[in-house]
């Protein structure tokens, strides 16, 4: 806005046309009060088995990348020291050789918080809003009593695409009912297992160590987003993260056939804590992982924030929330799912 002040002023004579030094100052201004770049990990860019240099006081010292998470990297120097370097100190880090080893936890990770930042930096939202504004509009023609029966059928159409893509017979979704964000799911390895369940906080419940989660096959995408689902406590939605992964992976088959996961039932698994913290996600990230992140058929998905917003329609009600809901997941899985 500025500069077209100052052109307008330039082309109508109020203003003599500035020197270049002058344009130059301008332009730094500018600079300063510009909005700032979207939060980077540079540091993703070293992958875990790469062959680093580190400035240590005025010296460049050898060391191998172990491990990350989003405030920086750990790094293990020739002597055995572990060292940890922030996202901010990047400059004090050289790359020398990149990871031959692909395979590892720690590898397997790191791609997954690649991809989690690319998803948070891409706006999915231009890309479908047009359609789902049109169907959103068609929606609400719907007689009442057609249309949870079209929401069943749209999420059953969701899920069944993705079970083919993603080459599964059964999927499974957690939420962060309980707290935790994005980068936390990621950065601790996964969804751990804890000792009881929802109703432990009211006095009674299963001691056991559970993951809590919901099989596609016992409840249909749109009651899985749908409010009140299930209505233990009061109403409302379940979370605004969510994770899928596949129920019948080799992981679950595995901890299956060792006895690690037992007592499979509609909502939840539970996990025998020694043979959880054999597994290399539990080993890796030093914590008790039932479901690791790399289980995940894509990154956690963030969902039913800023709708008013990005559906551009004004305000919605709670099943047009969950339609244009199921309308971004069905994009987000398609665009970062495996």
């Amino acid at each position: 806005m500025l500069k077209i002040l100052l052109l307008v002023s330039m082309l109508s004579g109020a203003l003599p046309a500035p020197s270049a030094h002058a344009i130059s100052c301008f332009d730094s201004i500018i600079q300063i009060f510009k909005k700032p770049e979207p939060k980077t990990d540079p540091l993703l860019s070293y992958a875990p088995g790469s062959q680093v240099q580190y400035l240590n006081k005025s010296e460049w010292l050898p060391g191998t990348v172990i491990d990350h998470n989003f405030d920086g990297i750990r790094l293990k120097s020739e002597t055995g020291k572990e060292i940890f370097v922030k996202n901010k100190n990047q400059d004090q880090l050289k790359l020398a050789q990149e990871a031959k080893e692909t395979q590892s936890a720690a590898f397997e990770l790191w791609s997954l918080r690649k991809k989690l930042r690319v998803s948070q930096k891409t706006d999915l939202w231009p890309e479908i809003r047009a359609s789902v504004q049109s169907e959103i509009s068609d929606f609400r023609n719907l007689p009442k009593d057609k249309r949870e029966a079209y929401l069943e059928k749209t999420g059953k159409q969701i899920i069944n695409d993705l079970k083919k893509k993603m080459g599964h017979e059964e999927l499974g979704f957690h939420f962060n009912l309980h707290g935790g964000s994005i980068d936390d799911y990621v950065d601790q390895g996964g969804i751990k297992i804890s000792q009881g369940d929802i109703a432990l906080q009211y006095g009674h419940g299963d001691p056991n160590y559970k993951v809590y989660f919901f099989r596609s096959s016992n409840i249909s995408l749109y009651h899985l987003l749908n409010e009140g689902n299930p209505a233990l406590y009061g109403h409302g939605r379940m979370g605004n993260v969510i994770m899928a992964f596949p129920y019948d992976s080799k992981y679950i088959q595995k901890g299956m056939a060792e006895g690690g996961i037992h007592h499979p039932s509609s909502i939840s698994l539970d996990f025998d804590e020694r043979w959880v913290g054999k597994q290399e996600m539990s080993q890796a990230v030093q914590r008790p992982v039932g479901i690791p992140a790399t289980e995940f058929i894509a990154p956690p998905a963030n969902i039913f924030s800023n709708l008013k917003k990005n559906v551009g329609m004004g305000g919605l009600s709670r099943d047009e929330e969950t339609l244009a809901t199921m309308r971004f997941l069905e994009r987000f899985w398609a665009t970062f799912g495996k």
